[in-house]
Order: structure tokens, then sequence, then C-alpha cells
């Protein structure tokens, strides 16, 4: 652990030293020798990195000085084409320098006795350089709950953004290629620190399998399954893909597995479950509030496809991991759930391109379940629920994911294009002036939306005694961009399909350590959209034009 502790410190030390200012000599010497892992979490990122520093020793160190002062300092540059390296800038409001974060960043470093050392003096104790340095600092003596906090309150909410302006407006690899580096190993450290922390609630927890015992599989007949089913329905709220009379596929709390839908892809995704479609979040009178926790009687399970369990993540991030407080009202919620994961078709669905977005495979399940003519056969993670297979016949199972999906997309690269108004621009997105009617029906289906508003709904006796909800609402309506004043921010379908578009593919990404994109590729929101829009299609016109604008920059340098 020492020895981790102290790789992980130098680690933060490198990138400190890469954004503190341009490097001298000393600098490119040293990141000319560094080399990093070409597989794995690392495997794109640290092989652009090795080719940059391979080629180091031609890059001429004045074009390394003058990218720094364009990027980190904005000489010549409008504000909105760098990437200041303040927290404070990325945090505050009115996105300017020596606001809160600054403040609190000052206070640590008095409470320590730390000051900014001489070289540093014109910088200030939120800037990039400065944070990172503190938490190699808090590596090598500083306690996992320390690191913890530091790490959430001060590194999560800005510098994933930071990197991947970084990425847009440097036009030196260097910085570019250090960057994409700092995402993945903020990513890393994020799933770390999840695993140490005993109050993160944002994975699946499984109960810890006793030393020694190894996971198994067992083969049930129809009939066993079904006693299984029921007496898990007595111990958990079990959720499956089930038909209504109309035929309409949604998660409903089940008791028979025979109920469960599996030859097709769910209309609904199962966030209904974690995620409600309208959720008190509080009851008030003139005089006092009560808030309102869920509070079930008990845990669910939810039979669902990796896509959907992927998704689930996705949620996890925005509700739990976005801006350092967790929503308390889906963490009440989320923290009850396990996944019973139902094997897909070998060839898929028809309207998946899951293969594409990564998200046709999944570990986050307690258990899996793979339908045969003869039975099911179930493979058990968690052990849990060991109790209600005993005394099942063990068999060979090993969860089969699709290989290749029906329907495939190479995703844009939005973040090598160094001014994001070109692609805001590309004249395709203007074509859904004429095709969206902005129903909103997308977001509703989708397994990753997470858009909503609050109304107040007042009692009909008393107009001061009521009940504050949430309810699910669309970035694809006009209205729901709507400001006080009347002014509305996105008022076409052109610019509504952009802002999902981009979020889908581009900003979540961006925001949450860049190892996934916020689609998982369910197809659903093109089996629901009334006008036939296909989102795939969407992504595909969007690469192509993404790759244009990235043909012009290079042939401009």
């Amino acid at each position: 652990m020492t020895e981790q502790n102290r790789m992980r410190a130098e680690l933060y030390r490198f990138f400190s030293r890469i954004f503190q200012s341009e490097p001298d000599a000393a600098a490119m010497a040293a990141f000319a020798g560094l080399r990093f892992p070409e597989d794995g979490l690392w495997a794109n990122a640290g092989a652009r990195w090795n080719r940059c520093a391979a080629a180091l020793g031609e890059t001429d160190p004045d074009s390394l000085a003058v990218d720094y002062a364009r990027v980190f300092l904005g000489a010549g540059l409008a504000e909105a084409a760098a990437a200041f390296p303040y927290e404070s800038v990325y945090t505050s409001p009115k996105h300017i320098i020596m606001q809160d974060a600054w403040s609190r960043m000052r206070e640590r470093f008095e409470a320590r006795g730390l000051a900014l050392a001489a070289g540093n003096a014109d910088l200030m104790e939120d800037h990039v350089s400065a944070e990172l340095a503190y938490m190699a600092m808090l590596c090598e003596t500083g306690t996992e709950a320390e690191q913890a906090e530091f790490f959430r309150l001060h590194l999560t909410g800005w510098v994933p953004q930071f990197c991947a302006d970084v990425e847009r407006y440097a036009e030196t690899e260097l910085y570019r290629a250090a960057a994409a580096l700092l995402r993945v190993f903020l990513s890393a450290e994020a799933d770390e620190m999840q695993a140490e922390s005993a109050r993160d609630v944002y994975a699946p927890k499984f109960s810890p399998a006793p030393e020694g015992a190894a996971e198994r599989s067992a083969a049930l007949s129809a009939a066993e399954m079904e006693r299984v089913f029921s007496a898990l329905a007595d111990k958990y709220d079990v959720y499956g893909p089930a038909a209504d009379e109309k035929g309409v596929v949604r998660f409903r709390m089940l008791t028979r597995f025979a109920d469960i839908v599996n030859d097709r892809q769910s209309d609904f995704s199962p966030k209904e479950v974690y995620y409600p479609i309208s959720q008190t979040l509080f009851r008030f009178d003139e005089n006092s509030y009560q808030t309102v926790l869920p509070d079930p009687e008990k845990p669910a399970l939810i039979f669902a496809h990796p896509c959907d369990i992927n998704a689930v993540r996705r949620l996890d991030s925005i509700f739990l991991k976005n801006g350092g407080q967790a929503d308390v009202y889906y963490e009440a919620l989320r923290s009850r759930v396990k996944f019973a994961m139902l094997e897909c078709p070998a060839e898929g669905y028809p309207g998946c391109w899951c293969v594409s977005m990564g998200t046709n495979k999944s570990e986050d399940y307690a258990l899996a379940v793979r339908t045969e003519p003869e039975g099911v056969r179930v493979h058990i993670r968690d052990t849990a629920f060991e109790p209600f297979f005993a005394g099942a016949r063990e068999a060979e199972y090993t969860p089969a994911f699709v290989e290749k999906s029906q329907r495939e997309v190479t995703l844009p690269r939005v973040a090598q294009v160094r001014e994001l108004q070109k692609v805001f621009d590309l004249p395709f997105w203007k074509d859904y002036n004429d095709k969206c009617i902005s129903c909103g029906g997308c977001n509703t289906v989708c397994p990753t939306c997470s858009c909503y508003e609050t109304a107040d709904y007042l009692d009909q006796e008393n107009s001061r005694k009521g009940e504050r909800r949430r309810v699910w609402a669309s970035c694809m309506i006009p209205e729901f961009t709507r400001t006080t004043g009347g002014h509305v921010a996105r008022p076409t379908p052109e610019k509504l399909m952009r802002f999902k578009a981009l979020h889908k593919v581009f900003d979540y990404n961006a925001r949450f350590g860049g190892r996934e994109h916020m689609c998982v590729g369910c197809g659903r929101c093109v089996l629901r959209c009334p006008e036939e829009i296909d989102f795939l299609d969407t992504i595909r016109r969007l690469h192509d034009g993404v790759e244009q604008l990235i043909a012009e920059q290079e042939a401009e340098v």
C-alpha cells in the first residue's frame, strides 16, 4: 500500500508539473523518458503520450511556451477558447478567479501551515497544479478518508472538464496527451476510492464471498425456477420487462419468472424503479416543511440486460458524483437495487448498437440468467442469493455477451475540434427543424436521460399546504429551457437535438472521466420516435461533420 501511494503521489506531481508552467530543459528531458502502459484502462491515452514523448526531442520548446500562454493564460484568445486552470473559473457562477474554491483552498493550506513555493508565487491556491500537488502530499501523508474527501470536493467537479478544454484548445500534442492521461488517471482514482469508501452507494453492492469460495452456476427446470422466483419475491421487490394487455413491455413488479419478456427489447427502461416519474421531495404548510425520503420495506432485484445495467452507472454519475454532493432522494432508492442480468440473444436486438458504445458487457450483477428450451441456467455472484439455489443442480455456465451488434457506429471526436462553435454550426442540425416535433418521447424511454422539473401541488382546501415533487421533464421540449422573464434558450428542434446529441456523445464523457459515453445504444429512442428519427443516423452525421472540421483544422496547420 505504501508503494502504491508513492506511485500515485508521483503521478499527481507529474501532472502538477505539466500544467504548472511551460517546461524547461530538465522537465522536457524527464517527460521524454516517461512511458505509460498501452493496454487496459490506459490503452488509448498511454499510446498517445508515448508517441508524443518519443518525439519530444524534435519539439521546439518555444512552441510549448507559446501554447501554454495561449491555452492556460488566455494570451491573445477570447475567454471561451482557453482552459484557465483555476477551480474558481469552472465552479463559480460568474466563471472568474478568486471565488469560493480559492477561499477553501487557502484555508486548507493555512490549516496545514502550507504555502505556495517561491517559484509558484504568481499562481493561486486553487490552480490545478497546486491542487494536484496537494493531492500528492495527501497520498503520502493523509488518510484514505482525507484523500477521498479532497478528491470529491476539489477535483472531480471540474478537472475532467478542464482536461476536455485542454484537448480542445491546445495546439501542441504534449498538453493534449497529458490532459487525456489525467482524465484516465482521475477516472481510475474515482473507481478505487469508490471501492474503498463504505459511504459510497453508487455501485451495486454484493455480499462478499467467504474466503476460498468460488462463484457457481446452477441449472433449473422451468418449475424449479418459478419456485426460486417466488422465494425471491418474498424477500425482494422483483422487477423485470413484462408486457401489458396492449403488448407494451415495461419494467413491472413480478411474481412469476415466466412473465419476463426476453425475445425483444423492452419499450421502456428500468429507471422508473430507482428514479420515479414523480417523486415527492417535501411536504409543507404555512409554518414548516418536512423532507420525504423514500423508505421501501424491501430491497429491489431488477432483471435487466447489460445495456440497462450499464445505463444505471450513468445516472449514478449524474445524481451521486456531480458537484460533490449526492442526491439523497435518488440515493435512497438506488442503494436498495441489485441486478439479475438477462442474457441477450447472441446477435443482439435489431435496433441496438451497444457494442459500439461498449455497453454490451457487464459484471455489475448479482445473478446472470440464460433461458433455454429445457429451463434456465443461473450464475450466482452474490453470496446473499446462495440460499435461494440450495440443492439446485450444479452446471457449467459462463454468461455470454453480444459481440457484434446488428447496427454499428463510429463515435465523433468532438474533443479534437478546437472551436466547439464550429460543431454547433454544422449545417445538418437544421434538418431537424423539419423532422422533430419536440414531443420528448425519446427522453421518456431513454435509460440515461435525467432531466426533471419541480412543481408544487397544493391542498385543495388549504392553498398554503401541499408538497413539492420532482417530475420527469424533457430537454427536447422548448419550454424546458424557459427562464424567469420568458426567455427560451433552445426554441427550435435544431438546438434541442444538438444539445441532446452532444450530451450523449461528448459532454457527459468530458465531465466524468472520458471512459464512457452517456448513450448506451439500446435503440429505444428510435423505436419510440413518431417521426422515425434515427438517433444512430444523428451520431453518424455528427461524426462525419466533425471529421471534416478536423481535416480542415489539420490543413491549416
